[in-house]
């Protein structure tokens, strides 16, 4: 192939294929991210729209909301029981 054909990393990164360590690093930012609205007390349907938003933002993919709010549920039933 010649190239002038050939994908460049920079093509690839705006496709929104990431390393595993990339990876790990999207997911940690979204976790603190959603840790800390649920810290400052905003409502679960801030917090949604949020991840929602920022999953875009990130792996421009769409999120389904009720995935989204699924996961928020999950965080802080477990956050809960982690202070217990």
């Amino acid at each position: 192939m010649p190239s002038h054909r050939r994908h460049s990393r920079k093509t690839d990164k705006q496709r929104g294929i990431f390393t595993i360590p990339e990876l790990r690093v999207a997911f940690e930012n979204i976790e603190d991210m959603v840790a800390a609205m649920i810290k400052q007390k905003k409502s679960d349907a801030e917090i949604t729209t949020a991840l929602t938003t920022e999953w875009m933002r990130v792996f421009y993919r769409k999120l389904d909301k009720n995935s989204a709010k699924s996961y928020v549920d999950y965080v802080i039933g477990y956050r809960d029981w982690e202070t217990d």
